[in-house]
């Protein structure tokens, strides 16, 4: 799928590195990325819409930024993608992801802080990175073509049933 980035760009000193770090993030999750930040300057601001919405003929969504609604031509590229029926996204898309990766990291920093365990915590730990590992993988493999519900269902799917039950330390 490839997604177009839109944002605020007039006006932002920063907006290259702000374009470049949501272009990242997309493509670690996979998508195919068209990034209006690395056109070059120089151009009238209608020739870079006139590219812009080209390029979004080529896409299949479009990923607004937070600060899309301070843009014109953001506004402007989110009318032609909805007019090309494309899958509009936003930055709350990727909470989901985002959460679910942030809580492995964090549950990951507390098996690795606690070295006196004893063999039974060693064993549940062990249970809890294999499935920290599962659910991020699982998080990397969001599916913006889906609903959060679907996405969370196709999580559950890949945790076996006999590692779901998290209350005891002995499965």
């Amino acid at each position: 799928m490839m997604i177009y980035v839109s944002g605020k760009i007039t006006g932002d000193k920063n907006y290259k590195q702000k374009f470049e770090k949501a272009a990242n993030k997309l493509i670690s999750f996979g998508y195919d990325v068209f990034n209006p930040a690395i056109l070059p300057n120089g151009l009238e601001y209608e020739q870079y819409m006139q590219i812009d919405f080209l390029a979004l003929s080529f896409c299949q969504g479009i990923y607004l930024l937070d600060d899309w609604e301070q843009s014109s031509g953001a506004k402007r590229e989110l009318e032609e993608a909805k007019r090309l029926g494309l899958k509009v996204i936003t930055e709350d898309d990727f909470m989901y992801s985002d959460t679910l990766v942030q809580i492995c990291n964090d549950t990951e920093n507390i098996i690795e802080s606690d070295a006196d365990q004893d063999f039974e915590d060693k064993v549940y730990d062990k249970r809890l990175q294999k499935i920290t590992n599962m659910v991020r993988t699982a998080a990397f493999f969001h599916d913006l073509g889906k609903t959060k519900e679907e996405n969370f269902e196709m999580l559950c799917k890949d945790i076996p049933e006999n590692e779901r039950d998290f209350s005891s330390r002995n499965s």
